[in-house]
């Protein structure tokens, strides 16, 4: 405890009046003290500028590297959603850039790959389509437009099943389910109406991948038509030479 003078005044009345204690430090508590406080409004500032600081980071960090990525997320998305000619704005720090850099050259061969399917669907004299496990359409080449008479967008979204001639639904249903047990269906044919009532013969081979189905097909109505016409001239041809021999063998007789 440090010692004391305790200080008292006697006014002119002769009262006494204490006026409080003097407190008297010695050269070392006084500094002691005064470092004591030097350095607690140290550690104050300190951690105000630490949180100072943060705050700065903060904005900094949100200002030229969250809103990029924001941006890049973004255009990732619209992408996703089939606007694929977009790309990633080519700014912010040089980490960003790199980035959005690669990003934009990802996106690239995307479109050159989305580009190269569009052109096989496009030049193929196959029928090409993509549709899901129930049977609906979800993509088909132009192909469909000429063996069935409907256009491509009349087609899209409705189930290939509205399409199939009414005797070859039951065997189709079949091969739908063999699709769906992940086999794959070859060399399958069946019927499809045209739009002008009468039918074609398509001929399949097919693979399921996930939900989807992958499907080449052909139109074989001419070959079909070609080799029921050499059976019937066969069948008539075999009638006729029946028919000779027969009359030959009267002859004979």
């Amino acid at each position: 405890e440090q010692p004391k003078i305790r200080i008292k005044y006697k006014d002119s009345r002769g009262k006494n009046w204490e006026l409080g204690d003097l407190v008297l430090y010695s050269t070392d508590a006084f500094l002691k003290k005064l470092f004591k406080s030097i350095i607690i409004e140290s550690v104050i500032q300190t951690i105000i500028l630490i949180i100072g600081i943060s705050i700065l980071t903060v904005i900094l960090l949100n200002l030229f590297l969250n809103k990029p990525l924001e941006k890049i997320t973004d255009t990732a998305r619209r992408i996703g959603e089939g606007e694929i000619e977009l790309q990633a704005e080519l700014a912010g720090t040089r980490e960003v850039l790199t980035l959005a850099t690669a990003f934009n050259r990802m996106t690239s061969r995307l479109r050159d790959s989305i580009e190269e399917l569009d052109r096989y669907f496009t030049c193929s004299l196959d029928l090409l389509c993509i549709c899901d496990i129930n049977g609906v359409f979800r993509r088909l080449n132009k192909e469909w437009e000429s063996t069935l008479g409907y256009p491509v967008s009349e087609l899209t979204g409705r189930n290939f099943m509205e399409f199939v001639y009414s005797d070859d639904q039951a065997k189709t249903i079949e091969q739908l389910q063999e699709l769906g047990k992940n086999k794959e269906v070859l060399n399958f044919v069946n019927r499809y109406m045209h739009k002008d009532g009468t039918f074609r013969w398509i001929e399949w081979r097919s693979f399921s991948y996930g939900n989807l189905i992958y499907a080449v097909a052909r139109d074989i109505t001419e070959r079909i038509e070609n080799d029921n016409k050499m059976r019937r001239m066969n069948d008539e041809l075999e009638k006729r030479v029946a028919e000779r021999t027969e009359n030959l063998t009267l002859i004979n007789k």
